[in-house]
């Protein structure tokens, strides 16, 4: 998984950016300004922005272990996430899967119940990417 990091200092807490569907890492350009006094980490998920597209049963909980890995490469304990859409999904589902490593989240678009038309629209837009 591609990820940027905008390193401020020590003291300051780290947000982590989570995109939508069809985003990148390039959707959280106009709020960079805005978090200056945090340390910042941006992920391009799988099959967006620089990502590879990695064929997997379960893309959520794949997101959510590369994110962990990022944060455990990086040494960073914990994170504050910011996610929109799609990116609510991973957020969760990190959350779900660590959460020590979660300070607080703030979802906007959130999808909460993926019931199987969502799951099927979840799919289409996967071999969209694909093809």
């Amino acid at each position: 998984m591609y990820y940027e990091k905008k390193y401020k200092s020590d003291d300051a807490e780290w947000v982590l950016f989570i995109h939508g569907l069809g985003g990148s890492i390039a959707t959280w350009k106009y709020q960079m300004n805005a978090f200056s006094d945090y340390n910042i980490l941006c992920v391009d998920l799988q099959g967006h922005g620089q990502s590879a597209f990695v064929k997997t049963k379960h893309p959520e909980n794949a997101a959510a272990n590369a994110i962990h890995e990022i944060l455990t490469e990086e040494n960073i304990n914990s994170v504050h996430i910011v996610a929109l859409s799609l990116g609510t999904i991973i957020a969760m589902e990190f959350a779900y899967l660590y959460p020590d490593n979660v300070k607080s989240m703030t979802l906007a678009g959130c999808v909460l119940n993926i019931n199987m038309k969502r799951k099927a629209l979840v799919l289409m837009a996967e071999i969209v990417k694909y093809i």
